[in-house]
């Protein structure tokens, strides 16, 4: 990567998140120390979003589509990191991949679209470790506090137990979620997306196992790694119902857990979302299901993508009161533990504060982070490093 001539480009950055990222960069301390770009198909508009950026150190400017695959090979070739908020990914993340294993350059995404995250590392998990970059997934709300809450869970867990015995350690671990955000019209049309390549998805992944493909890459064939049943069930500790959380935070952890070696012998890990009512449960069942129905047909999709427009957000008011938590409980054998990881508005403030952190770890501590190359997670990509970067950024993470 010394050829590069840019540290990170922000491919998107005329979207709602794409934004928020390239304001956080410019506001950053350390934006002195790198050379950067925000990149799109609209030079107009992409002028008129560096005009309005604080701070005198202003990015370049990259015309870039993904429909010309050209461009984003030439965007790749001249940059160390790229961030793509460029969704839904199903639909438009694959070619940038491509490019960027091709072309040596790290990504990161804030994908929560497990099809998609499951696709590209059926074709491209060998390439992009012969190629020697990281390709990071889920770098922002999806799914950054929960995949680094357990690893922040598990180090402080394993700082009680005798250096001998932490290989063998048998760990159950559980994350439960609350929140008041809102969310965005690219949110709303990556869950569409997600929704209706759900059944497709499932088909390709049984052909993948015909194949002897299973998609998992244990650091020990004798560790066990699985996730726990899950149902839903009241929750003395809060006070609320707790509904299990199929959302592609619980594949993130369990893919990290495979990849590094200090998650214990045997690691188990449930997610949920808090309630405080037990008739919003039937609701949210219903919406869901109502959603994903509708999803699987085309008409059906069209009109989805009408309820909000992709760019849409909540406004700079309703983020600054929006708040998420994630408690996470743990025990190994006699040892408990319980940790949070807290924020602000999770969809937008907090996300790209967590997309441009992850880029920023990349072009300037890369060598401190782990050697785990391919289609990798935070906590095996970047792990500590990232932890530490969030906390000076104002994520908290903490023992309760």
């Amino acid at each position: 990567m010394k050829d590069k001539t840019i540290d990170i480009c922000v491919f998107g950055a005329t979207g709602f998140t794409g934004k928020l990222v390239s304001e956080y960069i410019a506001s950053h301390e350390d934006v002195k120390k790198i050379s950067w770009a925000i990149a799109g198909r609209n030079k107009q508009k992409l002028e008129q979003i560096r005009e309005g950026l604080a701070g005198k150190v202003k990015p370049e400017i990259i015309v870039a589509d993904v429909a010309n695959f050209e461009s984003l090979s030439q965007m790749a070739a001249s940059s160390k990191v790229i961030i793509t908020t460029v969704g839904p990914y199903t639909r438009y993340g694959e070619p940038l991949v491509k490019a960027c294993i091709e072309q040596g350059c790290d990504y990161v995404d804030l994908v929560g679209e497990p099809n998609f995250v499951d696709e590209i590392r059926y074709r491209y998990q060998e390439k992009a470790k012969e190629a020697g970059v990281k390709i990071i997934n889920a770098c922002g709300f999806d799914s950054i506090p929960h995949d680094l809450g357990v690893l922040f869970t598990i180090n402080k867990l394993r700082e009680s137990v005798s250096a001998e015995k932490q290989k063998y350690l048998q760990i159950d671990c559980e994350g439960f979620v609350s929140t008041n955000a809102r969310f965005s019209g690219g949110t709303w049309h990556s869950a569409i997306a997600a929704m209706s390549e759900m059944l497709n998805h499932h088909k390709r992944k049984k052909h993948w196992k015909h194949e002897g493909y299973t998609g998992q890459e244990l650091s020990d064939s004798k560790r066990k790694i699985k996730s726990k049943f899950q149902k839903i069930f009241y929750n003395r500790n809060f006070s609320k119902w707790a509904v299990p959380m199929p959302t592609i935070d619980p594949e993130i952890v369990m893919r990290s857990a495979q990849l590094r070696n200090d998650y214990g012998m045997r690691f188990s890990y449930g997610h949920y979302v808090l309630m405080e009512k037990f008739w919003q449960l039937p609701l949210l069942l219903t919406c869901v299901s109502v959603v994903f129905l509708l999803a699987q047909f085309r008409q059906g999709r069209e009109q989805l993508a009408k309820v909000i427009q992709p760019g849409d957000g909540p406004s700079e008011e309703v983020r600054a009161s929006s708040w998420f938590t994630v408690d996470f409980f743990a025990h190994a054998g006699k040892q408990k533990i319980h940790t949070r990881v807290s924020g602000g508005d999770p969809g937008y403030s907090e996300t790209s504060k967590m997309l441009a952190e992850s880029a920023l770890c990349l072009a300037l501590q890369r060598e401190q982070c782990a050697e785990v190359c391919g289609i990798t997670t935070s906590a095996a990509g970047m792990g500590e490093v990232l932890i530490e970067r969030l906390q000076k950024a104002g994520i908290t993470f903490e023992v309760i």
